[in-house]
């Protein structure tokens, strides 16, 4: 059985190595459950061997790395009736890392803060250099390769532009906005909205954050970052819509690290791999204590009821239906293009795919609601 972040969790546990708030213990407690006879689930019994298979409940948290599938398919078979025949653009925006303790105390403040600086900056570069506006959906990651906090933006965007005056217009393959215009812009707006939200009182600044709360220490912060460079910048475009689709399936639901990353759990230190952009990309190995494994994924756990995928423009809710039908009948597109259909559940022992529900399992008395339930985890 290949390691998951499940088996690093229950380690953690049984060394008495996590500490984390209400929100990470329902993490904690949701993943090590899951698909576990804690959770519940079903028996099957095969229609061609006769063995029998019990197939546990999902926890469905959304930093569970064995939940995303299953979300990622039924959001990208949504996102399939949108795709155009015209080029689509990768944009990265990210802030500095001086910001990133005001960013952990104040998640929910500055991650929507973050997303509407990225949508301010496109609509108003959009409009005085092209002349019209964009549709695009944003995804919020908050992580690096070595799963330290690093909170950044990615947005794809159709190259379609809609002018002011009706007309629709298609972008060159290889070019959509100047990336210098768009970190001196996104850089101006996200300071202009950090410094509204201190002076209205908002942001929480505990422990090696609390001086940020004097006026002079925090425009001393301004002051920093404002001669800093913003990192903004255009990835190669994607080729074409399918594989947009490919793009999708791997980034909107991840999670701080993807199990296929995990090489060992062993003495207490976690070994997964990494890709060292700084070194031409060479894949490398990283060990790390299994409480400073553990402190880092709980790093990315999202505030309750956050919304990390947006969508902007034409493909606003407001706006996606009737613009799209518009878009649609001017690129003359009769139908969306099909998704690979999910493989379905097959037998253990001989890969039948003839399952007969036997029973349902009942759950065992779990709850996910605070740390009380870590000793639950630990027997599941």
């Amino acid at each position: 059985m290949s390691l998951g972040v499940a088996e690093i969790f229950r380690e953690a546990l049984a060394r008495g190595q996590i500490n984390t708030s209400a929100e990470g213990w329902r993490v904690v407690n949701d993943i090590v459950g899951c698909r576990t006879e804690a959770l519940g689930g079903h028996l099957y019994k095969c229609g061609d061997c006769g063995g029998e298979i019990p197939l546990y409940n999902s926890c469905r948290n959304r930093h569970c790395p064995k939940c995303q599938g299953e979300a990622s398919a039924k959001w990208l078979e949504a996102r399939t009736k949108e795709l155009l025949p015209v080029p689509y653009f990768h944009l990265v925006f990210t802030v500095p890392h001086e910001l990133n303790g005001l960013f952990l105390q104040n998640k929910k403040l500055l991650y929507d803060i973050l997303f509407r600086s990225v949508a301010k900056t496109m609509k108003d570069v959009v409009k005085r250099r092209l002349g019209g506006s964009l549709g695009f959906f944003s995804v919020l990651h908050s992580w690096g390769k070595k799963m330290e906090f690093h909170p950044h933006i990615h947005a794809v965007v159709p190259g379609v532009l809609l002018r002011e005056d009706g007309e629709i217009d298609v972008a060159a393959e290889n070019y959509l906005l100047p990336k210098n215009v768009l970190s001196v812009v996104f850089r101006a707006i996200f300071i202009r909205a950090l410094v509204k939200a201190f002076r209205k009182g908002k942001l929480v600044c505990l422990g090696a954050q609390e001086d940020l709360l004097q006026p002079s220490a925090f425009f001393a912060l301004i002051s920093q970052i404002k001669q800093k460079h913003w990192i903004c910048y255009a990835k190669k475009p994607f080729s074409g819509p399918s594989a947009v689709l490919k793009y999708l399936a791997l980034y909107t639901h991840r999670v701080a690290i993807s199990e296929k990353r995990l090489i060992a759990l062993k003495d207490g230190k976690v070994s997964f791999s990494y890709k060292d952009y700084a070194d031409e990309c060479k894949t490398k190995l990283l060990t790390l204590s299994v409480a400073e494994f553990v402190r880092r994924f709980l790093l990315h756990v999202l505030p309750k009821h956050f919304v990390r995928i947006r969508h902007v423009g034409f493909l606003s809710a407001a706006h996606r239906t009737k613009i799209l039908l518009k878009l649609r009948a001017r690129f003359n597109i009769l139908r969306s293009i099909e998704l690979l259909a999910l493989r379905p559940r097959a037998c253990p022992f001989c890969g039948s795919a003839h399952l007969n529900h036997l029973r349902i399992l009942p759950r065992l008395h779990h709850s996910s609601s605070s740390h009380k339930t870590k000793e639950l985890s630990l027997n599941a």
